[in-house]
């Protein structure tokens, strides 16, 4: 366990590895997602933007160690777990979920066999410590405790990193250079905009 946790942590905080591919600029339908998806109740709201993303992009093997854009995705539609997880973790962030709930979870799966690397999306309930888990592994959203196939090492969003799926960040505070690289790229494309004060994505027809 501490050798693969090791190596997770290697892999993600370890130097940058910049893409040079030109983003283009925000998809219309990104943005006709996030109206719909705004509209709709949490759990809802997990289920559509789980399947939007995941009928959108198709599975390949992690080729390489780059961390894609969500709309770099969307524009290949292929990629690998963290390409899912990093667009569907965007794709609810601008459709106002909160980025205190919200949370990227690494560890690893036994879905294949052998014990292998995976990034999920963690989604927390309103007062609710056990996190409902967004996989491109399948279409059932499942809270943590269910995921036998599942061992989460740690998770990291906006604000911080934290061991497992703990309330509490960890301390001393390491550096992220390959998550803060992919997260200002992600606000250059227009991915993380947030939805406008009263409610309702930019360009969003009246109800």
């Amino acid at each position: 366990m501490r050798v693969f946790a090791r190596r997770l942590w290697g892999l993600l905080f370890g130097g940058l590895s910049l893409l040079s591919t030109a983003e283009s600029a925000v998809p219309d339908e990104w943005h006709a997602a996030i109206c719909q998806f705004q509209q709709q109740p949490p759990q809802a709201q997990l289920q559509a933007v789980n399947q939007w993303v995941d009928v959108r992009v198709g599975y390949v093997l992690d080729t390489d160690s780059q961390w894609h854009t969500p709309f770099q995705t969307l524009e290949t539609h292929t990629g690998d777990c963290k390409d899912y997880a990093f667009t569907k973790y965007a794709l609810l962030l601008a459709s106002g979920w909160p980025v205190d709930r919200l949370r990227l979870g690494y560890g690893r799966t036994a879905a294949f066999g052998a014990p292998q690397a995976h990034l999920v999306v963690l989604a927390f309930l309103e007062g609710d410590p056990d996190p409902l888990v967004l996989d491109n592994l399948g279409d059932a959203i499942l809270r943590l405790s269910k995921r036998s196939d599942f061992e989460l090492v740690f998770s990291f969003n906006e604000q911080d990193v934290y061991s497992g799926s703990e309330a509490r960040p960890m301390h001393p505070k390491r550096p992220f250079p390959r998550w803060d690289d992919l997260r200002e790229r992600m606000r250059e494309s227009g991915a993380l905009d947030m939805p406008a004060p009263a409610g309702v994505a930019p360009n969003c027809p009246k109800p």
